[in-house]
């Protein structure tokens, strides 16, 4: 009796906040494979033939943008050579607010000079402490 054996291995790749909020939309990737076992109903013999793919390599992945954001990973590299009984893969690429900085220029009245300056940091998004 022939047998059709599969197998699939998966990566998922999770884009998250620091804080671990969702960022964008998981990207998942599934390798199938495929092989044809004999049973000799006899015996109970079972007799494997080699795992086959059409496909072995999860592909590279290029991390998305997000304006205001630094993702930790710009790519998750390809895989390749992955076997049928490899284990499912998770990467995860974390964004960070970017720094920013502001500069409050203090002007005569009548604008024709600059009379001080003052520099202050933060994050995307977030409230200046000024």
């Amino acid at each position: 009796e022939n047998l059709d054996n599969k197998e699939s291995v998966s990566r998922t790749i999770h884009y998250v906040y620091e804080d671990g909020s969702k960022a964008k939309d998981d990207v998942v990737e599934t390798l199938n494979f495929k092989r044809w076992s004999n049973v000799n109903l006899v015996t109970g013999h079972i007799d494997f033939q080699d795992w086959t793919t059409n496909d072995d390599t999860f592909d590279k992945v290029v991390s998305p943008t997000i304006a205001g954001y630094t993702a930790d990973k710009s790519e998750i590299p390809a895989v390749s050579g992955v076997k049928a009984k490899d284990q499912d893969r998770v990467e995860t690429v974390t964004y960070r607010k970017d720094a920013q900085k502001a500069v409050i220029r203090y002007v005569s009245t009548n604008g024709n000079r600059v009379l001080t300056t003052d520099e202050v940091t933060g994050k995307s998004g977030e409230a200046i402490a000024y």
